[in-house]
């Protein structure tokens, strides 16, 4: 057998899935011994005498190697406990699993691995996560078909996502980690749990069902120590400054809250749809309200600064912005997906996060009514 350096470097196609690479050390540290036996196809011919590698996420390395014949190989060996691994060939042909007692059959043109408790686990979770998404796509479709005005649409769509998507998308995760929480399966759920649930909830509802051995995984206490920073920025705390280099020089998040000013502040970006159809609503406000007790501020986030501008220019946005702000802010607040609105309160204090459409409204005549 011929065994090489790991040194691909994945595609995007699957590299959220790298999110959970740091996490990926054995959760069970008095498991016994794995006997695996895997099995793997490749349809396409064309890669006929190439070689499929068997990589450990953790450490980045190849645990072994085979050639393939007739689109099929082989993998047998032992690990000292279970561990996520990477099937692959090249950066199209490719499986993520769950490396453990017993037989797994992998394809690396579907992408899967079945056979195992912790795969099939995976798989199913998979498969009931693709369904709330196809779910959510087609009742996307159907508001916007339904509503020609842009605001009302926005504020159907929030509500739907409110009332519906939301509540089904957190039971799903919760009840999947908490059938998993003591398997490396339980993996496949954390970084979004992180997202899905306020801080607070968090630490209750996953950091507290950890146990001592999984609290202490490198990629699991970067996992708590983003929250822990995401609630420092929570609602009632004082803002986080930060600087940019824009093009027009260094603006910092200082210049503008905690100025005496309510601060509407606007993470977004030209290429993000829903931040695009939030703006004539936040165009009503700043029509109303602008003047010396009400700013909105509006910081461009993973966007290159001349398409920020061309979006600004389109959209007639009047407000000053911080544009090329790039993964800074985001990191800072934690915020996994844009728009994402914060209402800063004269002092610097963080009022409200997350509001938009008619809750946005309503929240700002509350405090300048």
């Amino acid at each position: 057998r011929k065994i090489t350096k790991y040194s691909v470097k994945l595609k995007s196609c699957y590299s959220s899935y790298l999110s959970l690479a740091s996490i990926a050390i054995g959760l069970m540290a008095c498991s016994s011994p794995v006997n695996y036996d895997v099995t793997g196809v490749v349809k396409d011919r064309l890669y006929e005498g190439e070689w499929v590698y068997l990589e450990d996420i953790q450490s980045e390395k190849a645990i072994d190697s085979v050639e393939l014949k007739e689109g099929q190989f082989k993998f047998e060996g032992k690990l000292s406990k279970p561990s996520q691994v990477l099937f692959r060939l090249n950066n199209e042909k490719y499986a993520f699993a769950i490396l453990e007692q017993g037989s797994l059959h992998v394809d690396l043109d579907e992408h899967t691995a079945i056979g195992t408790p912790q795969n099939r686990a995976i798989a199913e979770f998979t498969k009931q996560r693709s369904a709330l998404l196809t779910e959510l796509q087609d009742s996307t479709i159907a508001i916007q078909n339904r509503y020609d005005d842009i605001l009302e649409m926005a504020d159907h769509l929030q509500t739907y996502h409110k009332m519906e998507y939301y509540p089904k998308r957190e039971k799903l995760y919760l009840d999947y980690f908490k059938e998993n929480q003591n398997s490396l399966a339980a993996l496949e759920a954390l970084p979004e749990l992180a997202d899905i649930l306020q801080p607070k909830e968090f630490r209750k509802q996953v950091v507290a069902k950890m146990n001592a051995n999984l609290k202490s995984q490198k990629g699991i206490y970067d996992l708590i120590n983003e929250v822990k920073l995401r609630e420092s920025c929570a609602e009632g705390s004082r803002f986080v400054d930060f600087t940019i280099d824009t093009p027009q020089g260094p603006r910092s998040l200082s210049d503008y809250v905690g100025q005496g000013k309510y601060v509407l502040v606007d993470f977004w970006a030209s290429w993000c749809g829903p931040c695009i159809r939030e703006m004539p609503n936040l165009k009503e406000l700043y029509e109303i309200y602008k003047g010396d007790q009400f700013e909105i501020l509006g910081v461009a986030v993973m966007d290159k600064p001349e398409a920020s501008l061309k979006a600004i220019e389109e959209q007639e946005l009047e407000w000053p912005q911080i544009l090329n702000a790039q993964k800074i802010p985001t990191e800072i607040y934690g915020i996994r997906g844009i728009p994402h609105l914060i209402l800063f309160g004269p002092d610097g204090t963080i009022l409200k996060r997350g509001a938009r459409g008619k809750e946005l409204k309503a929240l700002i005549a509350t405090y300048l009514e």
